[in-house]
């Protein structure tokens, strides 16, 4: 039986060092990104539960003092209006909605037709994103490969796509520039913003669905 080779001691050492620089790049890692969706959520909470989001230098110049464009809408005497549904008051102009007015979802799905004039499509099931952070797409090869029937979910620059399964577990992203080749998504939902104004590369999930619909509560 062949014996396996046994560094030396310095060689094992160094070994060891590259591999725990590694892990602790990985955790630092892991810290910026818990930092950024803590920052995340903390602007989520002050622009669409407290008001208090970046006047906008349009509204400011609207009511006569261009000096607040860029302070917070609220306290800074942005307008507000008692809406009777949420039994609160919310920025005036804003109204309740119904989300699909804004979104569209599974608009496009890839065909029979599409199936026979390529050879293959590129492939991400549920557990393939957490929080916009995909992993390596699968290649499925038509004809070899068994491509699910729910795998057949088409996306564009700007799509959002959501699991429909244990949303909790935060499987989520935002395409952005997908490649050439048609996606195949399983178990997600596609979710379109109908007014191309609201696309943005800068938003996260939660904050490009309350922007593209932002009178939606």
């Amino acid at each position: 039986m062949m014996q396996p080779p046994v560094h030396s001691i310095e060689k094992q050492q160094e070994i060891v060092d590259e591999y725990q620089t590694v892990a602790d790049r990985i955790q630092l890692i892991e810290r910026l990104r818990g930092n950024l969706e803590e920052a995340a959520q903390a602007i989520f909470k002050q622009w669409f539960v407290e008001f208090e989001f970046p006047m906008t230098a349009e509204y400011a110049q609207s009511i006569d003092k261009p000096e607040l464009a860029g302070h917070p809408y609220r306290s800074s005497g942005g307008e507000m209006e008692y809406n009777e549904a949420l039994e609160h008051e919310i920025p005036k102009g804003w109204k309740q909605a119904i989300i699909g007015d804004y979104v569209s979802a599974n608009e496009d799905t890839i065909t029979a037709d599409h199936l026979k004039k390529h050879k293959d499509v590129l492939y991400l099931d549920t557990g393939g994103v957490t929080a916009s952070r995909f992993s390596e797409l699968q290649r499925l090869r038509v004809g070899s490969d068994t491509i699910p029937s729910r795998a057949r979910r088409k996306v564009k620059d700007g799509s959002i796509v959501y699991s429909t399964v244990r949303p909790a577990l935060k499987h989520y992203g935002v395409i952005m520039n997908p490649p050439s080749k048609h996606v195949g998504f399983n178990g997600f939902a596609v979710l379109d913003c109908k007014d191309s104004r609201f696309r943005s590369r800068t938003y996260s999930p939660d904050a490009y669905t309350r922007k593209c619909g932002q009178e939606v509560f």
